[in-house]
């Protein structure tokens, strides 16, 4: 038995790892800010059958822009340190993106919404998995069985294609449980 064949998807890490390495609307597409990436995170949970195994590393609760895992923003800064993701900043373009580098700074430091964790120009963070992480990530694709396989890749293909906005109206829409924190709500239903 090779090593190839006992690597199962397990871990926080590891799932972070598979939608990032997922085929959306193409090869290795990268996830635009932390909010995106907690929403399909999110979605994984509620729509796949990977939700059992999402379940067990990560807790969702009501937050200020919809349902909001710590978990995902600790491992993938993590993975960023173990060299596996990479982070880059780009211009946000909307009211919604800018509200994402608030969670972001939220995250780093509550009491001080203006804290200098925040980037001040305007930039949202991108993720994306370094040539080691494709590495890893194949990996433990591979393991997944064909359904979840493509479960993810039709998740990450709908889903990560659409505006920040219209990714939040559809979660906000189907799952309003998870949004009854949420700072933003009239704005995206509107």
């Amino acid at each position: 038995m090779s090593s190839e064949d006992q690597v199962k998807v397990e871990t926080a890490m590891d799932v972070l790892l598979v939608l990032l390495y997922a085929r959306g609307k193409k090869a290795h597409e990268t996830i635009a800010g932390i909010t995106k990436l907690e929403k399909l995170v999110f979605l994984l949970a509620q729509e796949t059958s990977l939700g059992k195994l999402i379940d067990q590393n990560f807790t969702y609760e009501p937050y200020h822009f919809g349902p909001y895992s710590a978990e995902v923003l600790d491992n993938i800064e993590a993975l960023g340190e173990l060299g596996l993701v990479r982070t880059s900043a780009v211009p946000s373009r909307s009211y919604v993106e800018e509200s994402d580098r608030y969670q972001v700074g939220v995250q780093v430091n509550e009491s001080d919404a203006d804290s200098s964790e925040v980037d001040q120009k305007g930039n949202m963070e991108v993720f994306d998995l370094t040539d080691d992480g494709i590495k890893v990530a194949e990996v433990l694709f591979s393991s997944l069985d064909k359904q979840q396989q493509q479960e993810v890749s039709q998740l990450k293909g709908r889903f990560n294609s659409l505006s920040l906005r219209q990714l939040l109206r559809y979660v906000y829409k189907k799952y309003p449980q998870s949004t009854t924190e949420s700072k933003i709500r009239d704005y995206v239903l509107a």
